[in-house]
């Protein structure tokens, strides 16, 4: 029997779905982080906007696209009140939802 079992299809192939299923798992424990920074910041200020989360992605431990700060404000946790310009010089201050963590039922 061989010492390294890479090379059987078996191995590489269940290697290759747990891999896969790591790796979603590492990033919805990133998404749900860019989620409690953002309640925390609406808790903190009254509101959040992408320009509160999107300068702090990296300290939070986000490594994907930038682009997932809108998924993370369309979160059930918040609710739109408003639009403001967003601060991304790339957007040439287009427009950008404010949110507010919603209220309790």
């Amino acid at each position: 029997m061989p010492d390294d079992f890479d090379d059987l299809p078996l191995f590489s192939a269940g290697r290759a779905k747990r891999d896969e299923v790591l790796g979603k798992l590492a990033r919805r424990r990133q998404y749900d982080a860019l989620v409690k920074y953002a309640a925390l910041v609406a808790r903190s200020n009254g509101t959040v906007t992408a320009n509160d989360i999107r300068p702090h992605l990296r300290d939070i431990g986000y490594t994907g696209d930038s682009r997932i700060v809108g998924a993370v404000l369309r979160n059930k946790v918040f609710e739109p009140i408003g639009v403001t310009q967003t601060s991304n010089p790339q957007a040439h201050a287009r427009p950008i939802r404010r949110f507010k963590l919603r209220e309790a039922e």
